[in-house]
Parts: structure tokens; sequence; C-alpha cells
């Protein structure tokens, strides 16, 4: 009998190839959007999970508040956290300390004659090799980084440094400044990890950050790890930490408390920290946003298949009702139709898999992956695609073999169209589905390219523009900074130049800054140590006062300019606040000198709040801004360049265009578009080849009727009409239930933006458009055949 089932299956599928086609098609394209969803969502949720003390390894992290409103979620914590929890808690086995150099700045390294950059140069305790795998092929892992000034690389770092010579015992000059001795090299994680380190240097080469006269509570610029003994109550390990550190500092003191999170959140649920160590991370939304894409996809792709199986089946009433009448049991009906749908599932499977093998390429650029398909080293994705396949083949069987197994046989042969019941209701509301579906993907598409659009011409309050940023931390002396300004001064495509620790859209330093009004009150105020050409250089306009001027070593008093959001927090207008002193780097008073209109320091997720040039002596020059004529830009970078290794031969180049570095900002927020773009496309490719049989159906059920129809006078438009109209009913049932739904999500995700646009009443007006023009022209091209078709034949049709 299974044998008569699968050749009436083969037969089916064969007679009726445009439907299989589209059947076995959509279903293809759905399962392999799924495939490549948990393939991406496992390789996020695998980050670090090889490490041995995986599970009990947890991040010290601080919620910020400098008002007791507005609260931040902050990944990194000050460097005395470390040593005085472990040396006050049983529950801690081990701790360590991770810092960026110079606070995620790029280093100057060479080694010998060879000179680079280097973004991932990191210093931390030895104990980093006890809570982390790493694997070293080369120096004792247990002394590797004992001792000050030393550090171990990875190994295709020291290839790129050393060639195939020994590194260990090579040293490595760090902007001029000092030497790290190399004392092992270990081999890149195989999995994946947010330690994204090239060299790491020992905690104690770096002075000011690890000698115990210099551990505070105040600088939070440090990673801190905590490896915890097994089963540990973090909830009162929490609760005994802030009890603690409450003697130490008191909690009205100090604007922010302490929490732990695991070490299986830190990639992929870092989206709401900030103040955090420069890494590759995850998007915990992204991620949520991509997988109700992927299974919205193969619930579209899903429905196609029932509803066209179902409409199918219509054909074969009397194969089924003369079935039934010569005995064929309710068990045998099942059989056959599941028979069918297995048939037919198993063709998409493997359908499915041919395509994603040949979309990865493609997909792993939108998404800036790197997934691979590897049955053999991913074993359960054989068990994932059994699992979808027993599901799918039981739930796409399940209504069909339903409605006809228990139909009567005398109905069945009788009839000549769908039978009648709740099943036309039912593909309907399916039919409403899929484009509710597609409707929220073409809103999502247009709401994403609008704040793109937005984030790309907004008015920052500054000119990015021809401004480049040359970096110079690894300058000493002042006669160095000023023989590299003035000889980039002299070129003619330079235009002004300013000496920065920070530019927009760079991390720059956080203080607190007191109302005068109310001492208990404070917020955060975010400094820039620049020189006075920073406000000409960048576009800023100046609002009362004067720019900076240059510090002299015996001035006491440090000078700033500060922001109107400032101005207005301390309760002045902008010519008002010239001449009035605060107390933010010391005890002397710092004058206020300037105030400038409010710019876009931050990217536009965040608010505009208190901002403020200075000259203080707490930081160091890190860049060179350079406003240059871009009329012949590759010579004016390249005389750029040249004047740059004059004045610091022993020095590799660094240079960024600032207009650049600001739309790297929104990457994500691009590939996210890009993503939903991809899976818009395709949603609305199925339901048109759901809708396209669909109607297809409907012309062949009501052949004789249409004959009929243009016998007696029926014109071509009347026919057209007559079969389109019932399906541009269900679009527009779509577009009213989609409109809201669209505008709850994409108002959701707007929420990320503090500045952003708004929801306009015509992007749902367009996106119902497009959803009725599609379906007029899927349907139509149906209709107009119907419609041509002679009479005569169609009167003849059985």
């Amino acid at each position: 009998m299974l044998q008569n089932y699968l050749k009436i299956a083969f037969r089916n599928l064969l007679n009726n190839k445009v439907y299989s086609f589209i059947n076995i098609g959509g279903l293809a394209i759905g399962l392999a959007s799924v495939m490549a969803t948990v393939l991406f969502l496992k390789k996020e949720l695998s980050f670090d999970t090889f490490h041995k003390n995986f599970d009990n390894i947890y991040q010290v992290c601080l919620n910020v508040s400098f008002d007791n409103k507005n609260f931040e979620k902050w990944a990194n914590s000050p460097n005395k956290v470390a040593p005085y929890l472990k040396a006050s808690l049983p529950e801690i086995k081990q701790t360590v300390r991770i810092l960026h150099h110079n606070f995620g700045s790029l280093a100057f390294v060479s080694a010998g004659q060879k000179h680079f950059t280097e973004k991932h140069l990191f210093f931390a305790d030895a104990s980093i090799l006890e809570l982390f795998d790493f694997r070293l092929s080369q120096g004792n892992i247990k002394t590797a980084l004992a001792r000050p000034k030393t550090a171990i690389i990875r190994r295709s770092i020291a290839q790129k440094y050393f060639g195939d010579q020994n590194p260990v015992g090579k040293t490595l000059n760090i902007d001029n400044r000092f030497d790290l001795e190399i004392t092992g090299v270990f081999d890149d994680f195989e999995e994946g990890t947010h330690l994204e380190y090239d060299i790491l240097g020992s905690f104690t080469s770096v002075e000011w950050a690890s000698l115990p006269a210099n551990l505070s509570w105040g600088n939070a610029s440090f990673e801190t790890f905590l490896l915890l003994q097994p089963k540990a109550n973090i909830k009162k390990l929490e609760a005994k930490i802030e009890q603690m550190i409450a003697k130490e500092i008191p909690r009205k003191e100090r604007p922010f408390g302490f929490f732990l999170r695991p070490l299986a959140e830190v990639h992929l649920q870092s989206d709401a920290f900030t103040n955090k160590t420069a890494a590759t991370y995850g998007s915990a939304q992204q991620t949520n946003i991509l997988i109700g894409l992927a299974f919205a996809l193969l619930l579209i792709a899903g429905i196609n298949y029932i509803n066209l199986s179902t409409a199918r089946l219509q054909r074969g009433f009397k194969e089924v009702g003369i079935n039934k009448a010569l005995g064929a049991g309710f068990g045998n009906m099942i059989q056959r139709f599941y028979v069918e749908t297995f048939l037919y599932v198993t063709a998409a499977l493997i359908l499915s898999i041919i395509f994603l093998e040949l979309l990865l390429p493609y997909l792993n650029i939108i998404t800036a992956t790197n997934l691979k398909l590897d049955f053999f080293k991913q074993p359960w994705i054989l068990l994932f695609l059994g699992g979808v396949w027993l599901f799918f083949s039981l739930l796409s069987g399940a209504y069909p073999s339903y409605i006809f197994a228990n139909y009567s046989p005398k109905n069945l042969i009788k009839s000549t169209s769908q039978p009648k019941s709740g099943s036309t209701l039912f593909r309907k509301s399916l039919v409403v589905f899929q484009f509710v579906g597609s409707i929220v993907l073409i809103v999502s598409i247009i709401v994403f390219q609008l704040q793109l659009k937005f984030l790309r011409t907004k008015e920052l309050g500054f000119k990015p523009e021809q401004v480049v940023a040359v970096m110079v931390s690894n300058l000493q002396e002042q006669n160095k900074y000023d023989a590299l300004e003035n000889s980039f001064k002299a070129l003619n495509s330079v235009k002004s130049v300013a000496l920065s620790q920070s530019f927009p859209g760079l991390e720059t330093s956080l203080r607190t800054l007191t109302n005068p009004k109310n001492k208990n009150e404070s917020v955060g105020l975010y400094s820039n140590k620049a020189n006075p050409e920073i406000i000409a250089t960048l576009g800023i306009k100046l609002l009362a006062g004067r720019p900076l001027a240059p510090k002299q070593a015996s001035d006491t008093t440090v000078q700033i300019v500060i922001n109107r959001t400032a101005a207005v927090y301390l309760g002045y207008k902008p010519e008002q606040a010239i001449g009035k002193k605060i107390n933010v780097f010391n005890d002397y008073g710092d004058e206020i000198v300037g105030v400038v209109e409010d710019f876009h320091f931050q990217s536009m997720h965040d608010k505009i709040v208190p901002f403020a040039f200075h000259n203080a002596s707490t930081e160091q020059y890190v860049y060179m801004l350079l406003r240059i004529d871009t009329n012949e830009l590759e010579n004016t970078l390249a005389s750029i360049e040249s004047t740059y290794k004059k004045v610091m031969p022993n020095a590799a180049f660094e240079a960024v265009f600032l207009d650049q570095h600001l739309a790297n900002l929104y990457v994500s927020e691009q590939k996210m578009a890009n993503v939903v773009s991809v899976f818009a496309f395709l949603a609305i490719f199925i339901a048109c080849l759901g809708l396209f049989g669909l109607a297809t159906f409907t012309a062949e059920a009501r052949t004789k009727e249409i004959g009929v129809r243009k016998v007696l006078g029926a014109s071509v438009n009347n026919i057209i009409t007559l079969l389109s109209v019932d399906f541009i009913k269900l679009v527009g049932i779509a577009i009213i239930i989609a409109c809201p739904v669209a505008f709850y999500f994409m108002n959701r995700w707007l929420q990320n933006f503090a500045y952003r646009v708004d929801m306009e009443w015509w992007v749902f007006a367009l996106a119902g458009l497009a959803a009725v023009a599609i379906a007029m022209l899927t349907v139509g091209y149906q209709a107009l055949k119907a419609a041509l078709m002679n009479p005569v034949k169609s009167l003849k049709t059985e």
C-alpha cells in the first residue's frame, strides 16, 4: 500500500509541476532562512563557552546615575574592586583586571625597524591565564605575565613582527615610551570570544593603574572578572559586595552601585552597556529580530503549503471518494496524505540545503559573520533538520488529512468544487496572515531607510567633512607636537590644525559636574582636552566668550569651554556663564571662558549631555585634527603622511576621516536594514507564489462560470474584477491588521535612538499601496488569462 501511495504522490507532483514548484520552492526558502538563523544564533550563543571555568566567571558591572533619574549600565569598574573583593570574600577564587591601551586608542608598536599600529593591545593581571583558557605554544603559562614590562603575543601577530624567528625574549616598543619583553605566544581561539587580544601585557607594566597607592574607586576604566566558587549565590554575593564597598565609600558619595553578570551574557547582552572594553559585541535585540524574521518567513511558506495543498486536493475529490467507497478507511487516507506531505517536505528540505550552501557566502557578507554548514563537525544540524522535517511534515499534513479523510464518499464523488466547510475561510485567513507579515516587513524597510538617512543628514552641530584625525599619542615632548603642528600648517592643503584628546564619535573622559545651587545634585560631564584651534577646526559655533588659551606651566586654573546644555544645567545663559568658576578638574576652580552650541559628540543613540573642552594636564593629546582641502585628496593625504614621517620617522602613520568614522557608528543598523530587506523580499516573493497558485486554482474552479458570464456579455474587465476583488479584499484586511503591528515594533526599534524620525501616516499608506499593487500584479495575470479564454472551451470543461 505504501508503494502505491508513493506512486500517487510522485504522479501528483509531476502532473502539477507549477504548484509543486510553488509548494516546494516556497517551503525550501523558508527552511533555508530558518537554518541560516539557527547557525547564526548557535554561533552567537556559543561565545566564550569553551573556557573550562565558563559557568563560574562573572563580570563586575556598575549601575550609574548622576541624578538618580537616568541610569546607565557600565561594563567597566574601578581598579580597586578586584584586589579588595578577593581579599575579603571567600566566594571569590580569583580575579582579573583588564585595561585597554590608552582607554581604547590605537597603540604605536615597533619591533626593530618595523612599525605598526595595534588596536588590540591590552594589559591584564597574570591571573587572566588562570581564568580563561589561553593556549601558549611558546612560554610558561604560569610565569608569562608575572613580571612588569612583559607581554604575550598572538601567533599571527608574532609572524607579522618577527617572521619565522622565535619571538620569546624579543621586545616591542610601545608609543616610544616603554618596552615590553615577549614571554609567550598564544594560539588563536578556535571558537567565538570577546577576548580580542593581539598583544597582552602584564598589568604591572602600567604603574599608574597597578601600584597600590594608585588604586581608587573613581576611575571606572577597567574590565573586571571574578572566578567564583561553584554554586555561589549571586544575589547574596552582590548584596555582600555592596555592603562592603559602602564601608569604604558610602553610596551617597558615589554615583554607582555594583552588580554581576555571567560571562555568557557579555557578548550578546551588551547593547545597553556603555563604558565597556572595545570588542566585537553581538546584539540581543537584532538577534531577536532576525529570529522573528526567519520564523515569520517559515510560517508564510508553511501557510503557502497548506493553502495550496487544500486547494489542489479539490481536483482529487472524486478520486478520494472512489477510494473511500471501495473500502479505504480513515487510516488509509491519513497514510496517503502524509506520504505525499513527507515527499514534498523532504524535497523542500533537500532544496533548502542547496539554497543555503549557495547563499551562505552572501549572508556572511551581509551579517559580517563566518557561518558554515558542516554536517560532520556540527552533528546537531542533522538533529535539527530531522526535527524540522518531522514537525513540519506532521503539521502540514494534518489539516488536509483531517478534512478529506472524514468527508463523506458520496459528497466527494458528487462534488466538483471545494467541499462546503470552513476550509475556504481558513485559507482566506492564511492569505491575510501572509500579507500582514509582508506589509509589516515593507513598513520596516521604509522606516529603517528613513532613520538611516536621518542619521546621515541630520545637522550635527559641527562639520566633520574634510577633517582628518592623525594619531599622535606617541609624541613625547612638547617640541615634537609643535614641530608636527607647524609642519602640517605649512601645507597649502591644510586649512587648520588642532590637538585633541578625542573627537566626536569616540569615547572620552567622564567627570562629575555638581549643581552650584544644590551640592547634593550632579550630572556627568564629558570632557576633552584640546588646544585653542579645536573650535575652528571642527566648525563648532561659539555662542559666547572665546576659545581656550594656551596653558602656561605656572597656571593653576584650568580653562574650560562648555556646551549650551552644561550652561543650562548650571543655571546660566551663555553670556552669563563666562568668567564663572566651577570645580571639576581641581580645587583651585576651573574658569569658564567660552560656551559653544550643542553638538553631537556621541552617536544619535545618546542625548546631548553636558560637555567641556579643557586645557588641564590630567590627560594627553592623542589626535591632531586637520581640516583639509579635498580637491586633490590623494595628493593631500600623501603629503600629510610624508610630513608626519619626517617628524616621526620611527612610527607608523594612522589617520581616519571623521565623517567615515561617524558613518561606522551605524554599521550594525545598516546591516540589519540589509537583512530585513532580504527577508522582506523573500517573504513577498513567497506570498506572491502562494497568491499566484490560489488565483490559478480559483480560475480553474470557476471556469464554467466564467464561460457562462462571457456568453451572457461579460467583458474582460468584468471577469478580471470578478476574480481579483476577493483577493484585494483580503489584502485590505491585512493592511488594517498590519499597520498597528508595524507601528508597535518599529516604534520600539526607534526608541534605541535619542534622535529619530517620526512614524508618519504616509509610511503605512505607501506600504499598503505596495501590497495592493503586488497582489494585483500577481492575481491579474491569472485573471486576464481566464478572461481571455474561449467560452466554448470553458463550457466544455468538467
